[in-house]
């Protein structure tokens, strides 16, 4: 998909995937597979779960006491984590 993808509250979804656009999981978001983008932010919320990786290339990944079972992994952005 090119543009941004949210999930709201309590949503799940495979995997989800963007280009050019961020990635918003709201508070409670579960996915079972993996979160990916390109030329996008990754913010995940409080209780949001992501049972694969994080990938992003040219964006920041914020976590705000998010749960990533799989590894998570950047080029040319930052990372930021909170609780």
């Amino acid at each position: 998909m090119n543009g941004s993808i949210r999930l709201e509250p309590r949503a799940s979804a495979e995997s989800v995937e963007t280009v050019n656009g961020a990635v918003t999981l709201a508070e409670d978001v579960l996915v079972g597979g993996g979160v990916s983008t390109v030329n996008g932010k990754l913010k995940l919320m409080r209780g949001a779960r992501v049972d694969g990786d994080l990938e992003n290339v040219n964006g920041e990944l914020r976590l705000e006491a998010a749960t990533v079972r799989g590894g998570i992994e950047t080029v040319n952005g930052d990372v930021f984590m909170g609780s």
